[in-house]
């Protein structure tokens, strides 16, 4: 559970980040790198927080292996959609 709450943090940390490039998400090559990365681990983050949440509610530990196999599909899913935020 522990770590569910510090992939809330992460998270929580992460979307700040994204609100607060929202304006310069178009600007500069540096500034649409941080969006791409900020985004890409804002996916992540949320990833961690649903494998916490599905272990304590199933009592397996299953889900991480399940959800941190499926974490370059996760990444790519949050590069294209990053990318469609970006235009």
């Amino acid at each position: 559970m522990f770590l569910g709450l510090l992939g809330l943090v992460a998270l929580a940390g992460n979307v700040l980040a994204i609100l607060q490039l929202l304006a310069d998400r178009c600007g500069d090559a540096n500034m649409a790198a941080i969006w791409l990365f900020s985004h890409r681990e804002a996916v992540g983050n949320a990833a961690v927080v649903v494998a916490a949440a599905l272990v304590a509610w199933l009592g397996s530990a299953w889900p991480n292996p399940v959800i941190g196999t499926a974490g370059p599909f996760l990444h790519s899913l949050g590069r294209s959609s990053a990318m469609r935020w970006q235009t």
